[in-house]
């Protein structure tokens, strides 16, 4: 009933870079460290003089926030995002010592090595200070930093100044937590809302919302400094956000990334020169996919900020440079007019490519970057669809440590942006559909950075104008996750259970029972929704409200499109297949 088409997307995500003198050939190498997504992450040395490369693969998790040189003996990686290991890497043998994992946690942010000559390092979920021994190669928990149940982010340990180290904590309520190594305790907890910004041998930069205020590091003293000698820029002055510089060489040069391509960057140097990294990019999850109207697929990865297409026919695929200038992934995306549509987080960013012209993303060419839903709106948590107005409408999430969501819409003509926020209050978006006439979406209690909260949610019919035409409560407790819209029905999942609306009053009409919970749903025509559950697809039937069981699957589907030729194009893990569903054909 299907087949597979492969691994077509692929790319680098790099989180995290450092150099090293290499004590095998004395040679200095980058390493960097690239997430893989539904996979296992890659570490990838560059010979800093003839750019040759090596991968080594991580012993476990998807990848790393956290690098660190130890002496140009060790490496010492701290994973995300599934399992939050320290691995140790020796670089004289090429072995790695026994993973090693504190708890439940599952991402470790940072690694620093203290002058009492232990590494420390932040996590998530539990906002933990953890301190590796790196002679014995043990880890302990040193307890939570925040004393605020909502902060679940140990974010970022600073170096150590006069035995201490400041520690950004987040994201319910920020706040800086001061740690001395000698005593092995907080000595101070600055108010909520501070943030480490930069810190020196003479200084520590706190902000305090829109303000700053220095302190001291040895006294932690406030005192005076002459802001204007302060630089907070962590890049070269002049050069794009979108270089991240990781390392820096021996020579004095910076290194770093720019999306798919790495750089030397020379001192005096204005733009730096980019270099194809010399591995081959790794299989990664799949996002988000769409079809276009001659049936090519096209895709994004789960993380890394770039997009894909495969073609069924020459069974070819091709993988693109980075699609905007911020970090993150595109979630939402449809074909259109000829062009891509896209929404993406983590800038809240709306791009939009047209296939058939030269690829040119650093002068917002082609992609182009429009207005975007940033900052208030920043993670498309609902995905994207083209409304009855032929306009591309997507649903959001509020940003870090904030309750809420909203909605925007690109005139896919003058590609002007529309955006209206917190359209239910405190309500993130998590599912958007479009009919005939309106546009729907459903809303609920998560939020970036913060515990999911059990809200009342409710299901949303809008005009396209941006008006409201009318809004239910789900039943207390009912959580929505996917909704769908054919002929005049619209299909919400709930858990194991499958609702269906009337498209012009949102009455209700009947709820449909099944085994499994629904991961994802795509039409088929106005009368047929396919269905994808833990390891199964169905057919539901929304006037007869039935649902019939097509096909066992390869595993959990992240999404799904109606393509050519009677076919569903679908994603799971790193492989896209291809279902033939025989007995209904797509309306155009």
């Amino acid at each position: 009933m299907y087949e597979s088409l492969g691994e077509p997307c692929r790319n680098f995500c790099i989180l995290s870079g450092t150099s090293l003198i290499d004590p095998v050939d004395g040679r200095e190498k980058l390493v960097f460290c690239s997430f893989v997504s539904q996979g296992t992450g890659i570490l990838i040395f560059i010979d800093t003089e003839n750019g040759t490369g090596e991968e080594i693969k991580l012993p476990g998790d998807e990848g790393a926030w956290a690098l660190l040189n130890v002496n140009n003996e060790m490496l010492l990686v701290g994973t995300c995002g599934l399992f939050g290991y320290i691995h140790c890497f020796n670089l004289r043998t090429s072995l790695w010592k026994e993973p090693l994992k504190t708890g439940d946690e599952t991402y470790i942010w940072n690694l620093v090595k203290a002058s009492d000559g232990m590494v420390y390092g932040g996590t998530y979920p539990g906002c933990l200070l953890v301190r590796y021994d790196p002679e014995k190669h043990f880890v302990e928990s040193l307890g939570r930093m925040s004393d605020n149940a909502g902060n679940m982010y140990c974010r970022f340990i600073s170096k150590d100044v006069g035995g201490r180290l400041f520690i950004n904590c987040g994201y319910e309520k920020k706040q800086v937590i001061i740690w001395d190594i000698k005593e092995n305790e907080k000595i101070k907890v600055l108010e909520e809302g501070s943030q480490l910004e930069l810190l020196t041998e003479e200084f520590a930069c706190i902000s305090y919302n829109e303000k700053r205020v220095f302190y001291n590091p040895y006294t932690l003293e406030k005192i005076e400094v002459n802001a204007s000698m302060c630089s907070f820029e962590e890049n070269y002055e002049g050069l794009d956000k979108c270089y991240k510089i990781l390392a820096t060489l021996r020579n004095g040069s910076s290194a770093g990334i720019m999306g798919q391509e790495y750089f030397i960057m020379k001192k005096g140097e204005s733009v730096p020169a980019l270099k194809k990294i010399p591995v081959e990019p790794p299989a990664t999850g799949i996002l988000s996919i769409a079809c276009d109207n001659i049936g090519k697929i096209w895709g994004s990865s789960n993380f890394g900020q770039t997009i894909f297409n495969y073609n069924p026919e020459s069974k070819e695929y091709w993988n693109s440079l980075q699609v905007c200038k911020n970090s993150g992934e595109v979630y939402g995306k449809k074909y259109f007019n000829s062009k891509i549509f896209m929404a993406s987080y983590s800038g809240g960013d709306h791009i939009v490519y047209d296939p058939l012209l030269p690829w040119n993303q650093m002068d917002n060419i082609n992609p182009r970057t429009l207005k975007p839903a940033g900052p208030k709106l920043i993670r498309p948590s609902a995905k994207s669809v083209i409304g009855p107005d032929g306009a591309f409408w997507t649903g959001w999430m509020a940003d870090y440590g904030i309750f809420g969501g909203g909605i925007s819409r690109v005139d896919t003509q003058t590609q002007k942006v529309e955006t209206w926020y917190d359209p239910v209050p405190e309500q993130s978006i998590t599912g958007i559909a479009s009919g005939d006439r309106y546009i729907y979406f459903i809303t609920g209690g998560n939020a970036n950075g913060l515990k999911p909260v059990l809200q009342v949610c409710h299901l949303c019919m809008w005009d396209t104008w941006g008006r409201e035409v009318k809004r239910i409560q789900f039943p207390p407790g009912a959580n929505p996750q996917n909704i769908e819209a054919a002929g005049d029905r619209i299909a919400v999942s709930f858990g194991l259970d499958i609702s269906l609306y009337d498209s012009l009053t949102l009455d209700y009409l009947n709820t449909i029972h099944t085994d499994n919970n629904c991961s994802c749903m795509t039409g088929l025509n106005e009368r047929f929704i396919i269905a994808f559950f833990d390891n199964e697809c169905a057919i539901l039937d929304v006037y007869k409200a039935s649902i019939s069981k097509v096909s066992p699957l390869p595993g959990r589907v992240s999404c799904a499109v109606a393509g050519k030729n009677n076919e569903v194009v679908f994603a799971s893990g790193k492989s896209l297949y291809k279902l033939f569903i025989k007995g209904w054909r797509k309306v155009e």
